[in-house]
This record gives structure tokens, sequence and C-alpha cells, in this order.
């Protein structure tokens, strides 16, 4: 058996057919429409700074950590051992003036204010958290040097303080990320 359908029915199920699909058409156009939300470029740089406050803050945290480490290491008699120590608290004291300048966030009216001289502080601090990190990387030689002068069973262990710079050091990556930045991209300096 044969069902045969009526030209006016064939135009029906057409017509519903082409309503649905524009009506599907037009509710894809509207929900893009409203989901990308505008984004208040004071907010998004107030974000951003706040983020590099944070990470400067527990940078310096742990680097802080670090030096009291390093401080009872300092106690040892042997003066290669003491130079290591020094080395290593020169540079903690370098990444902490670097970063003491993005510790602190703005009033997001200061922003709004001053928005230029905003977005300039913050692209320093992309640059000095750079520079912190590069100093950050000399501290590795020193550290292993500092493992191969002392016994296993010193106390406190150089790798206690190998930890903290590890720690500092991935804050650092996430505050250059946080800042706008591109940790993984080379720096000015190496060109």
């Amino acid at each position: 058996m044969r069902l045969r359908l009526a030209p006016f029915a064939i135009l029906l199920v057409a017509a519903s057919i082409g309503l649905s699909v524009a009506g599907c058409q037009q509710k894809a156009t509207e929900s893009k429409a409203t989901s990308e939300p505008t984004v208040d470029p004071s907010q998004k740089l107030y974000e951003q700074l706040r983020v590099g406050s944070v990470q400067a803050d527990i940078t310096i945290t742990e680097l802080e950590q670090a030096r009291d480490i390093l401080k009872a290491l300092k106690a040892n008699p042997k003066p290669n051992i003491q130079e290591a120590v020094i080395d290593l608290l020169d540079i903690i004291d370098s990444v902490a003036r670097t970063l003491g300048d993005y510790t602190v966030v703005p009033e997001q009216s200061e922003i709004a204010k001053d928005f230029a001289a905003q977005d300039e502080h913050r692209l320093a601090g992309i640059r000095a958290f750079e520079e912190a990190q590069l100093d950050l990387g000399d501290a590795d030689g020193v550290i292993n040097e500092l493992r191969s002068l002392l016994p296993d069973e010193t106390s406190p262990q150089p790798g206690e303080v190998q930890n903290h710079f590890t720690n500092a050091g991935e804050a650092l990556v996430d505050g250059i990320r946080g800042l706008g930045g591109n940790p993984d991209a080379p720096s000015e300096e190496d060109h």
C-alpha cells in the first residue's frame, strides 16, 4: 500500500521544517551575541596586577624561607660553604629588591584614572619577573656546589633550599602569565 500525500500536506511539512530551522538559526545567533561578555579594560588590568602581586609575595615568601635555612648553614666553618651561602643570600636580596615594587595592587580607581601609567607598571612587572627568573637561574649552580660540599647527614639539607627556590621559580612563571606575559618567550636580553 502506497501512501500519497496531497500537495497541501507536502507544503505544510516543508514549511514547518523551514520554520524550525530558521528558528534554530536565530537562537544560535542570539546566543553568540550574548555569550561574549564585554570586559572592562580597567578591571582586566586590575586582575593582572593583583595576580602579579600575589605571585611576587609567594616568590618573596619562599625565598625568605630559604634564607632561614641558609642562615643555619652559614654557621658552618668551611669557607667554601660560607661563600656559597653568601652568594645565595645575595640572590635572594636581588630578587626581593626586583619584585618589591610589584607586591602592592593599586586601587581600581587609580587604574581607571591613569590607565596608561598602570599598564606601563604591568609591563615593567613582566620585565622584573623575567629578571628575577634569571637571578634564580644563577642559584642552581650554587646550590649544587653547596650540596657537593655538605655531607648527606647535614641538617638542614641544601635540597630544602632548592625546594624553596623551585617554588619561587614557579611563582615567577605564574606571575609573568598573570601579568599577561609569556614566560616561554625569549626575553629581550636573549636576542
